[in-house]
């Protein structure tokens, strides 16, 4: 009997040491899928995002630039009209239209991607309107601008060939 008791004892442990390595090769398996599912599902969430980046965002930044780059180019515009010194370099300025023409097609593409949109989103065309009316304001005050500049510059050579005059 002894020696049944010694033989199912050491097949016991046998059994343990091989249910014990079973267990570590099944857990093994559980763990590497696991890793595999997280792995392809964090990929295909990177792949969307590139699609959205690429698609979406990218375009919708660079018609950002667009217009902020015709806002920037009206300052200038409008700091070239302040600071000229004769009309004919203020008339050289006259000519705003190439400036109206790239702020209209920024405004146009962030149009078209504010109704693309897969959302409707009130931010991106409110934000819009809100540069629109910001441009009708500045064409309005550039044009204010370039009038008194022209005005003053001839009132200004009007001065001098009226001073230059009684000096004959």
């Amino acid at each position: 009997m002894e020696r049944v008791k010694k033989g199912y004892q050491k097949m016991k442990f046998r059994l343990t040491i091989k249910r014990m390595l079973n267990g570590l090769i099944f857990t093994g398996v559980i763990a590497t899928l696991i890793l595999a599912v997280i792995g392809l599902n964090s990929n295909n969430e990177l792949m969307n995002h590139h699609k959205r980046l690429t698609g979406t965002v990218l375009p919708l930044d660079k018609a950002a630039r667009s217009v902020k780059s015709a806002a920037a180019d009206f300052m200038i515009h409008n700091f070239a009209v302040r600071n000229a010194e004769q009309s004919e370099a203020l008339e050289k300025l006259a000519d705003r239209k190439p400036l109206e023409q790239a702020y209209a097609a920024g405004i146009r593409q962030l149009k078209k991607f504010a109704r693309s949109a897969k959302q409707s989103d009130k931010k991106l065309s409110e934000g819009i309107a809100q540069a629109e009316k910001a441009y009708q304001t500045a064409l309005e005050k550039d044009a204010a601008i370039f009038d008194a500049a022209r005005a003053s510059l001839q009132a200004a050579e009007r001065i001098k060939k009226n001073k230059t005059v009684p000096d004959q």
